[in-house]
């Protein structure tokens, strides 16, 4: 049965879900400039907070100097790299059909819910944009190879689990390690958890997003825009 309409307009989007929209619009349309933007100032930030603990263990002034100089290569070659891999997931999630670099931010929001929900909303420019969100929900590499990426979180949970034994083995359980080995032991738990929950949670999002698209091609055919 194809989603109808629901009679009123969703409740309106959150601050956050806003701000969300707002980038992914910035970064549909330029996607090597976000990415290259947002990426290199967090390994930026993280540089100059390195320096304060660089320029204590130096001996010399030229030492710190190479430190520093090391760690900006290290900034500029990490940037470049997870920046272009980056850009190049965000064009073939939108391939060639980005969301328009006018929309507003506050219906791309709602747009999201209704992909999320799998039905169509009674405001037609919604409707579009969220057919364009949807398509690309389908294309979303967690969507795409759900198997993989539950090998991904497995494998993020026996690496953490290994850090979190060996810690205990080496150093014991002290006041020192007792908040390394809970915040270890939490993410281990929760990518675990997050694996085994994956699959399912990717074929709901692929079907509610091809439950939108059928919809609203179904009554564009029928000559109504939905």
């Amino acid at each position: 049965m194809l989603p109808q309409p629901p009679p009123r307009f969703p409740r309106p989007p959150s601050g956050t879900a806003v701000f969300r929209a707002r980038n992914m619009i910035r970064s549909q349309n330029r996607p090597r400039l976000f990415a290259y933007l947002v990426f290199g100032s967090v390994l930026l930030l993280l540089w100059l907070i390195c320096l304060i603990p660089a320029s204590a263990i130096a001996d010399s002034r030229a030492q710190f100097l190479t430190y520093s100089g090391v760690g900006l290569i290290l900034v500029v070659g990490v940037t470049t790299l997870v920046g272009e891999l980056a850009a190049r997931e965000t064009r073939v999630l939108v391939r060639g059909n980005p969301l328009p670099a006018d929309a507003d931010p506050v219906r791309v929001a709602v747009a999201e819910r209704l992909v999320a929900d799998g039905m169509l909303g009674p405001d037609p420019g919604t409707n579009w944009l969220a057919r364009i969100l949807a398509d690309q929900e389908a294309r979303k590499v967690d969507v795409r190879f759900p198997r993989a990426w539950q090998a991904f979180l497995a494998a993020t949970s026996v690496g953490v689990a290994v850090m979190t034994a060996r810690t205990l083995v080496v150093e014991g359980l002290t006041p020192v390690t007792v908040p390394e080995v809970m915040v270890h032991s939490l993410i281990a738990v929760f990518c675990l958890w997050a694996a085994w929950r994956h699959p399912a949670d990717a074929a709901g999002r692929r079907r509610r997003a091809e439950a939108l698209s059928q919809a609203y091609d179904h009554h564009a055919a029928e000559g109504w825009h939905p």
